[in-house]
This record gives structure tokens, sequence and C-alpha cells, in this order.
């Protein structure tokens, strides 16, 4: 099945390219389909080219109605060429204005080619430290254009959009968060889960969209919260019946063919099967040569000036201004021993030690309290039991736990000074476990305290 429609992919994309030099758009193919690819109109800037369909027709989605998706596929599967066809194909019909993206690569050399587009709120992130502080922009921005729509009583940034045209305003671009190798990130910065997770849940209305992208879809990484908040969901070759379920919530992602054949799980549980488009690096250089010439500079954002500020490291200024387009700050170094901060107020609350370890360790703290005092009023009963001892010329009878009913062991003193007959002797009760006579064996505290009670008696 997966050669037969390779091998019709292959023809109708020749057949495509001679229809599209010759600007005939409308002949048919095969008499089974037709290919109009150059009056196909997008449905919104995030409107991206997954591949072709069993049937001959083109699968292409908007981001921005899955409205996050989880892509997962072994190595060989096609997932890499999946993730460049995606990006580059919503470019190919935007503007930077209409269309910003992001993207944090752990592996460092997928995405490299990147760098200097028109379309990139930065260069690709690399090191995973500033990439939580991508992730905290992301969230910060999100609560910006949330303040906004709802000074202008809209919903959504479709609404907003237009309510921004009519006056003068500027325009939210849709944001398309790329996050490659999620499992390596996530495996070594658990705390990013949280805000992705924010995203997840929050991000739609706002126009941020987010793409987790994994080789290894184990429980660990995709967890039942990012599967609850990633909807959407593109399995290619996967390595077991197990991996697939835990994508697709189905299994059949193991019985599929490398190289592009997918299965796709839409918002609404629907199954679509499609086979992926090669896009070569040559292919991939020359598209980014054309938008790296004839469109504007790119303007990065400053993520970590603004970070800061919301961490109160900077400035008092919270002008966001131009928050529809990029927002730049550069000034505001980043201190990184400042907590990080809840991106809905200033107030430092995000952590990056987790709660657990906080819990591990204020338990540890009141074993230790709890042992010390413990310790300290056993001590101050037997040093109260001896003195009492000491005392006590008829010292009250304790009730012993010997269940041999053994007498209680007694020890002599000297009779007192004033007693004439000085034939009375002082008895001292004690636990079995204290079996200790009052006499030169005992501890030189012990002795100390006989000797100054002596001389009290003198």
């Amino acid at each position: 099945m997966a050669m037969k429609l390779l091998e019709k992919v292959k023809k109708r994309a020749e057949k495509a390219e001679s229809i599209l030099l010759d600007k005939e758009p409308n002949i048919k193919l095969n008499g089974k389909f037709s290919v109009n690819m150059l009056n196909t109109k997008a449905k919104d800037p995030t409107d991206a080219i997954f591949g072709i369909k069993p049937d001959g027709t083109i699968a292409h989605f908007c981001i921005s109605e899955m409205p996050h998706m989880l892509v997962a596929g072994t190595t060989g599967s096609g997932k890499s060429v999946l993730l460049n066809e995606i990006l580059v194909t919503a470019m190919c019909h935007s503007t930077p204005d209409e269309l910003k993206i992001g993207i944090v690569d752990p592996k460092r050399v997928e995405f490299g080619r990147y760098k200097k587009l028109p379309f990139m709120l930065a260069d690709p992130i690399t090191d995973m430290d500033e990439a939580y502080d991508f992730f905290e922009y992301l969230v910060i921005l999100m609560h910006e254009r949330y303040k906004l729509m709802e000074k202008a009583g809209l919903q959504n940034i479709t609404l907003y959009n237009e309510y921004a045209e009519k006056n003068g305003l500027d325009r939210f671009p849709y944001v398309i968060l790329l996050v490659d190798e999620y499992s390596q990130l996530v495996g070594t910065h658990k705390e990013v889960e949280g805000l992705i997770v924010q995203l997840g849940q929050m991000a739609r209305a706002a126009g941020i969209h987010v793409i987790l992208a994994t080789q290894s879809p184990r429980s660990t990484v995709v967890t039942g919260i990012i599967k609850a908040n990633f909807p959407s969901r593109v399995c290619l070759m996967v390595a077991s019946d197990l991996e697939s379920r835990i994508v697709l919530d189905e299994g059949g992602g193991e019985s599929l063919s490398p190289k592009g054949d997918m299965l796709i799980k839409l918002v609404d549980g629907s199954m679509v099967r499609a086979q992926g488009a090669y896009i070569s690096n040559k292919e991939i250089e020359t598209i980014f040569n054309h938008l790296r010439n004839t469109m504007p500079e790119p303007e990065y954002v400053d993520y970590r000036a603004i970070v800061a500020e919301t961490r109160g490291e900077g400035g008092e200024d919270e002008d966001f201004g131009g928050i529809g387009k990029a927002p730049v700050r550069k000034s505001a170094k980043r201190n990184l021993n400042t907590p990080l901060a809840n991106p809905s107020s200033k107030e430092p609350s995000i952590e990056k030690k987790s709660a657990f370890a906080i819990k591990l360790e204020k338990n540890k703290e009141e074993k230790v309290e709890q042992g010390a005092k413990t310790l300290e009023k056993l001590q101050a009963e037997k040093l109260e039991k001896v003195l009492r001892a000491l005392g006590k010329a008829d010292p009250e009878p304790q009730t012993s736990n010997n269940t041999n009913n053994k007498q209680p062991i007694a020890s002599k003193t000297k009779p007192k000074a004033n007693d004439p007959k000085g034939s009375e002797n002082v008895v001292i009760t004690t636990d079995k476990s204290e079996k200790k006579q009052i006499n030169g064996s005992t501890s030189p505290i012990m002795q100390k305290m006989l000797k100054a009670k002596k001389q009290v008696h003198k």
C-alpha cells in the first residue's frame, strides 16, 4: 500500500510541476483529481501542508485549529522532514507581520538554517536554560494579549485583528512554537512542563500554538496532562504498539512505513492517513534565501530582558509597546539567581525546586527537631528521678514491670547527721532498665551530685 502511494505521489508531483510551469492548474491528473496549487487560498497564516491523502487530495490543516499538536516518530520515520514541511509551507503564504516562529532545538543541528529568517522571534534556541526564559516570555506575551483583548471586549485573536485593522492598531501575529526532541528537554529540565501546560491550556485564543516533537513517546514524557492539552496528534512510524497508543490512544503507528507515512488524529477524534511530501535541504535553502532577500530583516525579541523586567530585575516600566508584533528589550541584564516569577504578577512564585523536594527537606527538619526535643525530655525526666531519690528519705514507691516479681534494688547511704538512731536507710527504687547503685561506681556527674549532697547534710 505504501509503495503504491509513493509511486502515485511521484507521478503526481512530476505532472504538477509541469502544470505549475504552464500555469494551468485545473488539468486533471489520471482522471481522478485535479491540482490547483496556484489558486489555493490558506484559511489563516498557520495553514500548513502535511502531505497527500490516499485519495490524492492535499492534507493541509491550520495549526490554529488544532490548536496544539504532538508529533512522534522514530528515527527514519520522516519526522524532521515533516516539521520542516509544516513551517516552510506556512511561511510561503504568510508575511512576518502575520506569522512568527520560535524553535527550541536541543539537538542543535536540525534547525540551524532558520537563523536570521524574517519570521523568527529569535534564533533557534539550543541552550535549555534560555529555553525556559523563552517559554516564560511566551506566557507573558499571552497574558499581555489577553489584557488588550479584555480592554477591547474581544474573545480571540481573529476578532481582535479585525478590530485592530479598523482602529489603526497593530495586529497580533500568530505564533508557532516548535519544540523538537521534547523528551530530551523535559528529561533534564522537568520544570518547563508547567510553562508548556500553561500555553496548552490558555494560549489558543491569544494566537500562540505549540508543536511538541519526540522520537520516544514514553508515558513519563507524554504525560496525561500533556495529552489533555495537545488534542491533535501526528504519529509516524513508531517502535511498538504501546508507543502508538501513547500518541494516538490506539494502535496502528507501529505498522506504518518509514519516510513520511503518518496517521493524523484531529481535534474531533477523526483519523486521517497521509504521505508526507519530501522537501530537500537544497529546496529549503533556496526558499530561505528568497525570503531573506525579499523581506525585511527580522525583528528579534529580547525575551530575556522582558522576562527580567517581569521578575523585577529591570525597571518599573511595564510598557509592552508593539506586543502585537515583536516587543524588544535591550536592557535589564539577566540575574540567574533571581527566582522565577508568575507572569500574572510581580511576586516570585514559580521556583525551579520541585514541591516534592521542598516537602522532603521540611519533613527532615521536623524529624530532627522532634528527635532533639524527645532526647531533651528523656534526659530531664531521668535527672529529676535521681534528684528526687537523693532528696527524700522515703521516696514514693514505683510499680515494677518485672514479671518475675523481683524486689526493687535498694542501696544504703550514710545516716543523717541529726538522726540519733542512725539506722534508717535511704531506699532508691528504680526501673529494671536502671539497675545502678548510687555509689562509687556511678558516673562522674553523679559522683559530683552525691558529693554536693553530702556537703549540704554536713
